[in-house]
């Protein structure tokens, strides 16, 4: 595999196979999520943020932006947004996430909670926004989106403190376990 796509994709200490089950694992995540959606509505934690902040981010910043590739993947396969927009928000969370775990402890639960709820919410806005541009009628999302995002955050910070701690647990994730 050449070195610069090794970078990106995987390497030792990420290999492609542990992203194949992340992404796996993702897809099904998102899946159960649009099955919980149709009864809890916005009250459903965001998968792909619980995945990339509550276990990624706790063993090594250097793994999210692979990590944030994979998770999209899993979201693109069963959603319906754009899904240049998924990669972008993923992308764009990972990058925000190494950034404050140079200044925070990535390890620390008050900085996943406050990472969980506060992606969630951006997450929301953005496919709401990106949705709404894309449509050639009026939905009317925007008038629901700040409860929306409020309730994802919400429930997106607690999943994301207590799953992190059983995430690695995940047949296909114990790579993503937390290392000295």
């Amino acid at each position: 595999m050449a070195a610069g796509i090794e970078s990106v994709l995987g390497s030792r200490r990420t290999p492609l196979l542990s992203l194949g089950w992340l992404a796996l694992w993702a897809t099904l995540a998102f899946t159960l999520s649009g099955l919980l959606g149709q009864s809890f509505g916005a009250w459903v934690p965001d998968p792909g943020v619980v995945l990339l902040i509550g276990l990624v981010a706790r063993t090594r910043p250097a793994g999210l932006w692979s990590a944030a590739l994979a998770i999209s993947a899993g979201r693109v396969a069963v959603g319906i947004e754009a899904p240049l927009a998924v990669f972008a928000i993923y992308l764009a969370i990972a990058g925000a996430h190494a950034s404050l775990c140079r200044f925070a402890d990535g390890q620390r639960a008050i900085v996943r909670l406050v990472g969980g709820a506060l992606y969630s919410g951006v997450v929301v806005l953005w496919l709401i926004g990106v949705h709404e541009s894309r449509s050639s009628v009026a939905l009317g999302l925007f008038e629901r989106a700040p409860q929306w995002a409020l309730a994802t955050a919400v429930s997106t910070a607690i999943a994301t403190v207590c799953l992190s701690p059983l995430l690695a647990r995940i047949p296909g994730l114990g790579e993503w376990r937390e290392r000295s």
